[in-house]
């Protein structure tokens, strides 16, 4: 989680708090808010919870990215794991939303979600094909990540 004074500071503003009047109502220091700012530390989670409902909003909008941990069921004699994954902070609640909603699919169903993801990603990856000029093998190894150059 990566909490960010700039949107903190915009959503203050918006509410026509000062630092002090948050500080107050959420039970923190006004130092919080000063070493925020100069990047000397950032608050943690349970102060940052108390700002944001000073402010009124979830704590996710107070961040840029947040990780975001899935179960990945095992399989065979694949065991069970754990993917983690950074997104920004506002989609998190979509982002665990459509994860429950994935999970509630039946597996043929599950399978079309992945197919159909799948063909978005390569319509996105065709996309910048075409706006950069870089097609085929070339495409391939620079997404395989075996080539690295910029084409001019």
């Amino acid at each position: 989680m990566d909490a960010d004074y700039k949107i903190y500071d915009k959503i203050r503003s918006s509410k026509k708090l000062t630092n002090y009047e948050v500080a107050k109502r959420a039970g923190v220091t006004q130092s919080t808010f000063s070493d925020w700012k100069s990047g000397r530390s950032k608050p943690k989670l349970d102060k940052l919870t108390r700002i944001a409902e000073v402010l009124g909003v979830p704590t996710s909008d107070l961040v840029e990215s947040v990780q975001v941990n899935i179960e990945v069921p095992g399989s065979g004699s694949k065991p069970k794991s754990t993917l983690t994954v950074e997104v920004d902070g506002k989609d998190k609640p979509l982002i665990e939303s459509l994860l429950a909603s994935y999970r509630r699919l039946s597996g043929g169903n599950k399978q079309a979600v992945v197919d159909l993801t799948k063909a978005l990603a390569e319509a996105e990856t065709a996309n910048v094909a075409r706006v950069s000029g870089i097609h085929g093998e070339e495409m391939k190894r620079i997404f395989e990540g075996g080539d690295r150059h910029e084409k001019p």
